[in-house]
Order: structure tokens, then C-alpha cells, then sequence
């Protein structure tokens, strides 16, 4: 009789149990399958995410790239341009100092013609006598010669220097 009390109670609260094992089993399923949901729905977005982040970064260093090739090739086109403007300017000196050369034999040449003139007793009397004073032009022509040579050398690679300064700030700066 016992046996058949227990029976009687414990089936149904066996079987009550059961359900209400089962019922909090499917629960506990249903709340897995939605935060693996939740899971998966939020590692998409943070891989969304990471990729963004990836291509901006690339896209950066791409322009920082592109960038820096555009000022290195700014600042080689201002070199170039100062080394073939010095080349030119080392021509004009060269073409320069021909000149002057000439132009300082043509004054030694003046200069030592009218010293002979001044010695030559056949020369006429009304001019008047050629000394050291003929000599002193000559000298001071060619070293003003000289000097503006150095004048006109040292302003030119100035020049030069502050061209190339401003193209480098300018390659530079955007």
C-alpha cells in the first residue's frame, strides 16, 4: 500500500518534474541560440569594423605614400633646376672672364702704347706725356674687373641658394 501511495504521488510529480526540466532545458536553449545570435550578430559587426579600420589605414599610408613621392620629386625638380641653373651661370662667368680677359689685354695694350708713345721723342709735343698714371688706370680697371666679377658671382649663387630654398619650403608645405 505504500508502494502504491509513493506511486500514486511520486509519478505524478516525477512527471511534473520532468516537464519542468524539460521546459527550463528549452529555455536555456532558446536564450543560447539567441546570445549565439547576439554573438555571432556582434563579431560580424567588430570584423566590419576591424576591416574599416584596416582599409582606412591602408588608404592612409597609401596617401602619405603618394605624398611623400610628391615632395621628394618637388624637391629633386628645385635641385635639378638650381644644378642646371648653376651650370648656366658657370658658363656666363666662364664666357665672362673671356671678356674681361680681352678686355684687360685691350687695356694693358692701351696702356703700354701710350708708355712708348710718351717715349718716343718723335712724338708730337702738344700731347701730353704718358707716365705712371696710365699704368695706375690699368691696374685699377682690372682689379675692379676683378671685383665685379666676384660681385656678380657671389649675388648669382645667392640667387641660386634662395630659389632653391623657397622650392624645398614649397615642396613641403601644401
Amino acid at each position: 500500500m505504500i508502494a502504491g501511495l509513493a506511486q500514486r504521488i511520486l509519478a505524478p510529480a516525477l512527471g511534473l518534474g520532468l516537464a519542468v526540466a524539460m521546459l527550463l532545458a528549452g529555455w536555456q536553449w532558446r536564450e543560447a541560440v539567441a546570445a549565439r545570435g547576439e554573438v555571432d550578430k556582434i563579431g560580424r559587426t567588430f570584423a566590419e569594423y576591424r576591416e574599416t579600420q584596416e582599409r582606412q589605414a591602408r588608404e592612409a599610408l597609401a596617401a602619405e605614400a603618394a605624398k611623400a613621392a610628391r615632395t621628394a620629386k618637388l624637391q629633386q625638380e628645385a635641385r635639378d633646376a638650381e644644378y642646371l641653373a648653376r651650370l648656366a651661370a658657370q658658363a656666363d662667368a666662364d664666357r665672362l672672364r673671356a671678356g674681361a680677359g680681352q678686355l684687360q689685354r685691350y687695356a694693358q695694350d692701351l696702356a703700354t702704347s701710350l708708355r712708348d708713345r710718351a717715349r718716343d721723342p718723335a712724338a708730337s709735343s702738344s700731347s701730353p706725356a704718358a707716365g705712371p698714371a696710365d699704368d695706375l688706370s690699368a691696374i685699377l680697371f682690372g682689379r675692379l674687373d676683378e671685383a665685379a666679377e666676384g660681385v656678380v658671382l657671389f649675388a648669382d649663387a645667392s640667387r641660386r641658394a634662395g630659389q632653391l630654398c623657397q622650392r624645398s619650403y614649397e615642396a613641403l608645405t601644401p
